[in-house]
């Protein structure tokens, strides 16, 4: 998963648009209990206009893990 990750930010340092690639980062941050790590990946997904589905659970779960309940389930409504 390391190497997954390294890999991955690679694509999105080269790629700061490239949601796919930032929320399969976030997704190998989460497996690696990095949720900081996971939310500070999504960013640019939230900001690119209306985040999808799979972005909104993906910052739930993490923010989650990070401990901020109220957050997690004010995305997850």
């Amino acid at each position: 998963l390391q190497q997954a990750q390294n890999q991955l930010q690679q694509v999105v340092d080269a790629e700061p648009v490239n949601v796919e690639a930032a929320k399969l980062l976030a997704d190998v941050r989460l497996r690696l209990d990095d949720a900081d790590g996971a939310i500070e990946a999504l960013v640019p997904a939230l900001s690119s206009g209306a985040p999808d589905a799979q972005t909104l659970a993906l910052i739930g779960q993490a923010q989650a893990k990070a401990g901020d309940d109220p957050r997690a389930l004010a995305v997850l409504e």
